[in-house]
């Protein structure tokens, strides 16, 4: 993904809204995109919706805005950034 797209991302995750499509290779299991939406809180919740193969991501708007953060923080990172995301 790049520095671009993460920025796309994180900008439909603070917003709570959004669609990021991708073409997905033939015959594997990659996803097909990504769908941003408002939930209630607290927290944020990131699951995969495996008949649509998209990722959906969740959540109040303060933990929507904490993940945007550091989506913007890898985008912003030479090195393409690196997160690891832990359950609470």
């Amino acid at each position: 993904m790049s520095a671009q797209e993460l920025n796309r991302l994180a900008s439909a995750v603070g917003a709570g809204e959004g669609l990021l499509s991708s073409t997905p290779a033939p015959g594997g299991g990659n996803l097909a995109g990504v769908e941003v939406r408002k939930g209630c809180g607290p927290g944020a919740r990131i699951h995969l919706d495996a008949p649509r193969h998209f990722l959906v991501i969740s959540g109040d708007g303060a933990a929507r805005a904490a993940l945007a953060d550091n989506l913007h923080a890898m985008a912003a990172a030479g090195d393409g950034g690196h997160l690891h995301i832990d359950y609470f």
